[in-house]
């Protein structure tokens, strides 16, 4: 996750608060996250168990049944191949079928094309777009933010309705 998140590929397509970080910084971060009581991480793996990317649902609302998602793919060479849409639909799955939550929320830049096949894939929908909400690449770029709401779930028929 620290060679990830140090990668400047990698941190041009992730929207929020997400800066290159060093070891330390790193340690302080798992950390803090392992503290928090309103956000889940998951890590992605392949079926051999190769670490290849994270997920997370985060300021998970119980009350209102909402939350934030956010997930990458770290590897380069499993990208692209349907590793982010099947934990997409996990983490969906998730968050609707086991915590019970009613909407995730998300945002990415608009030039990340492939988060926005992923989320057009669960059956997302764009509700705005934050204009110049960030600063990447030495300019202002707009954010998109999209919504799932459970009703709105494409389930693939690989994962099972729990009755």
């Amino acid at each position: 996750m620290t060679r990830w998140r140090q990668d400047p590929d990698i941190a041009q397509f992730l929207a929020g608060g997400w800066r290159l970080k060093s070891g330390h910084d790193m340690e302080a971060w798992f950390t803090e996250i392992e503290q928090k009581e309103d956000e889940i991480h998951f890590a992605i793996e392949t079926l051999a168990g190769e670490p290849i990317g994270w997920t997370a649902l985060r300021d998970v609302d119980l009350r209102l049944g909402h939350c934030e998602t956010a997930s990458l793919i770290g590897e380069a060479s499993k990208r692209r191949q349907g590793y982010g849409q099947e934990a997409a639909h996990l983490r969906a799955y998730y968050a609707f079928d086991i915590v019970g939550l009613r909407v995730l929320y998300s945002e990415h830049y608009p030039y990340n094309t492939a988060t926005q096949r992923m989320m057009e894939s669960l059956g997302a929908h764009v509700w705005g777009i934050k204009p110049e909400a960030n600063f990447k690449n030495g300019r202002y770029t707009d954010v998109v933010c999209t919504f799932l709401r459970r009703d709105m779930w494409r389930r693939p028929d690989w994962l099972p309705e729990l009755t």
